[in-house]
């Protein structure tokens, strides 16, 4: 979930001209149309490959998912079947939950050319996504994950190379292969081609390697490829929380056998047309049925018959796309492209599922940044996303819409007694007090995290919540700060960690960067002041300081060893759902193993303990165990909902670490619309076409929108 922080639209606040391009339709008088921007040319929108940003838009805007954020969109229910499955037995399920999953399809979808959506559409359009001799990128939705669909990886990879560790089934033991993008059994929690992916790795190393790889994804190890396979591997080491060892390193080699992947029939793939309406997916794992309807939020169709007449070139033109979602592909050409309302799509008779678009026609430029903040001051564009340079200088314009991206940054503890207790030997200072839960509370409640956003952040959003969950209150009190300050002064001295007049440096890694910058730099100073106010008349009154630094390159790592006591760090959670999220602090093996946690200096999920009461009985349980759980047997939306706020309040309640601030990307939108979220289905339009036009010719001059 994100935040959305709207600055009311006011409709005068902003005068523009509207300038008009050659290849955009004319307005009729009742027409919507709203204006945009791309930076680069779509290229192919296929739900197939791997795509860009303005595919991405295109692919949205032509298809409709089965479900959207967990809630049925094509589809009408979907249920967990697997204890009444009669062929548990033939496809070897052990479980009597979480494996099998019926979903019930809308009767009302179409294609824009009037042909029916049908279960077996699904099924067909899964066969073409998984089709071994194609190898699509996007078949990896499938057959990898929590919610991998069962039989989906063995019938995509026939024919791809067997790789082993054992040089006995070797095709040639002298050639070693590195895997780009599998995932170590159990060593390493991502791959380099995955790191790459999320900008966490070389982008141009990556293309380097790709072009040396194997169909299997593998690069050998030759004279010519070992330094940048080399340079990849230690990608993976940091991402993974490991220093880069050769022994490690030679472990990740493999090697190629003269098998190959045997060929399975489709009928061996856990999607199952089971009646017109009607799809079994059968997991190849236990999952939620949450996850299996977030793993389906990606699971666009594909026109068979538009792909049979154009094979690879499929969803590249006008004439190899038909939409099934609430706008067709109109037109396009060099200058940009055109859609217009798909009338046959279901969600414009159905206002509570999805069909809250009011604009008649979407049109977009390509243009550069500067090229787009040029059309939009000029009028012709309705929609500008700002560059963070530019941030400032709209931060209180009424046409800001300022839109939370899902990256939580917060603070990191280490409270580890015997590690603080070393680290403090190192400055002289009591760091010991750490491992005080209520040192750690009171280190929370007196952030004016509103103001530290404001003041010292590229326009963060404020938040007291790891998932950007709306019932997750600010807890800034500063009366409630200084009286938790005091409960743990008295328990250091009860425990003898803390001498009389003893002071508290607390040293902050902030960033791998060589200085620290001037946000940096306001944050440290409003942290200090905020510490002297809150610890006034308390024992720890004048003794508290935050010490910021910079320079390490995993600082997640080294608060997990114990090697620094405080990181300031942030985690890109858009995207992901609530569970997956808050399981990268409740469930080790989410990550990879307790030593991954970058709170695991002091901090066992598994040991923190969380009841939960259903109104007569109360279970108790600790934090992993209830994640666990929730990843299978807790189904009903009511009590995942409650159940998952509780886990996360746990988390926060534990104080070792302490979300601040959400990263947020400005929007400016045009008085022609009210815009209450960064997406096109959410517009209102305050003038169609013809009365907007009217309206500027009534008034005179530009004036200032900052």
């Amino acid at each position: 979930m994100r935040f959305f922080y709207r600055i009311r639209l006011l409709t005068a606040a902003l005068i523009v001209a509207l300038g008009g391009c050659a290849f955009f339709p004319a307005p009729s008088e009742t027409c919507y149309t709203f204006h945009d921007s791309v930076r680069e040319a779509p290229r192919q929108w296929s739900p197939l490959r791997k795509i860009g940003d303005a595919d991405a838009v295109l692919l949205s805007l032509l298809g409709t998912p089965l479900f959207e954020d967990g809630a049925p969109l094509a589809a009408e229910s979907i249920e967990d079947v697997t204890a009444a499955f009669p062929d548990r037995e033939q496809w070897e399920i052990a479980e009597t939950a979480g494996r099998v999953f019926r979903i019930v399809l809308r009767q009302d979808l179409s294609w824009e050319d009037g042909m029916s959506i049908t279960a077996q559409s699904y099924a067909d359009s899964l066969r073409i996504l998984l089709d071994p001799a194609a190898r699509y990128p996007a078949a990896s939705r499938f057959t990898k994950g929590d919610a991998a669909l069962l039989g989906a990886a063995a019938y995509a990879s026939a024919g791809t190379p067997v790789y082993t560790r054992s040089d006995e089934e070797a095709e040639d033991p002298d050639v070693r292969w590195f895997p780009l993008t599998m995932e170590d059994d159990g060593y390493f929690s991502t791959s380099f081609a995955a790191l790459a992916a999320a900008g966490r790795a070389d982008g141009a190393l990556l293309s380097r390697l790709t072009a040396e790889a194997d169909e299997g994804g593998c690069v050998a190890l030759t004279e010519a490829t070992e330094a940048d396979i080399r340079a990849a591997a230690e990608y993976v080491f940091t991402a993974n929380g490991l220093l880069f060892h050769e022994d490690e390193f030679q472990d990740m080699l493999l090697y190629k056998c003269a098998a190959r992947m045997p060929a399975v029939d489709f009928s061996a793939v856990g999607l199952i047309a089971e009646g017109p309406y009607s799809l079994l997916y059968l997991s190849r794992s236990p999952v939620s049925v949450r996850g299996v309807a977030d793993a389906l939020s990606f699971f666009f169709l594909i026109h068979t018959e538009t792909y049979g007449k154009y094979g690879a070139r499929y969803a590249a033109s006008p004439e190899a796309t038909v939409s099934c979602g609430p706008y067709r592909l109109a037109s396009m050409t060099e200058e940009g492209f055109v859609l217009t309302r798909n009338d046959g799509w279901f969600g414009y008779a159905d206002a509570d599922r999805g069909g809250r678009y009011e604009a008649d026609v979407l049109s977009y430029r390509i243009l550069t940044y500067t090229e787009a903040y040029r059309a939009f001051l000029d009028g012709t564009l309705d929609r500008l996303p700002l560059e963070r340079q530019d941030l400032a200088s709209f931060s209180s314009s009424p046409c800001l819409l300022s839109v939370g991206t899902g990256t939580v940054h917060r603070f990191v503890f280490a409270s580890d007694p015997a590690a603080l207790a070393a680290l403090g030997e190192e400055d002289g200072s009591c760091k010991a007090v750490l491992a005080y839960p209520a040192f750690r509370r009171a280190f929370s409640a007196m952030l004016d995290r509103t103001r530290l956003c404001a003041e010292a952040t590229d326009g963060f959003l404020p938040t007291a919540s790891l998932t950007g969950a709306a019932e997750i209150e600010d807890p800034y009190d500063l009366k409630e700060a200084r009286r938790l300050f005091e409960e743990a002064y008295r328990l250091a001295r009860e425990d003898g960690v803390c001498a009389d007049g003893e002071p508290v440096v607390l040293r902050c890694m902030v960033s791998s960067s060589g200085a620290l910058s001037e946000a940096d730099k306001r944050q440290e100073a409003l942290l200090n002041e905020w510490l002297a106010e809150s610890a006034e008349g308390t024992g720890f009154a004048g003794r508290i300081t935050v010490r910021y630094l910079c320079g390490a390159q995993d600082r997640g790592a080294d608060v997990a060893a114990g090697r620094i006591e405080m990181i300031r760090t942030a985690w890109t959670g858009e995207g992901a759902d609530r569970l997956s999220l808050l399981s990268l602090y409740t469930d080790p093996d989410a990550v990879g193993g307790m030593a991954r946690l970058s709170e695991s200096c002091g901090w066992d999920p598994g040991a923190q303990m969380l009841s939960v009461s259903d109104g007569s009985v109360a279970e108790t349980r600790s934090l992993t165990e209830w994640t666990r759980l929730l990843r299978v047997e807790i189904q009903e939306e009511e009590a995942r909902a409650s159940l998952l706020s509780a886990v996360e309040r746990a988390v926060l309640e534990a104080a070792q670490c302490v979300p601040f601030g959400e990263e947020a990307r400005g929007v400016l939108f045009s008085p022609r619309v009210q815009a209450d979220s960064d997406s096109v289905r959410d517009l209102r339009f305050l003038y169609d076409d013809a009365a907007y036009e009217a309206y500027l010719r009534s008034v005179s001059g530009l004036p200032p929108i900052r």
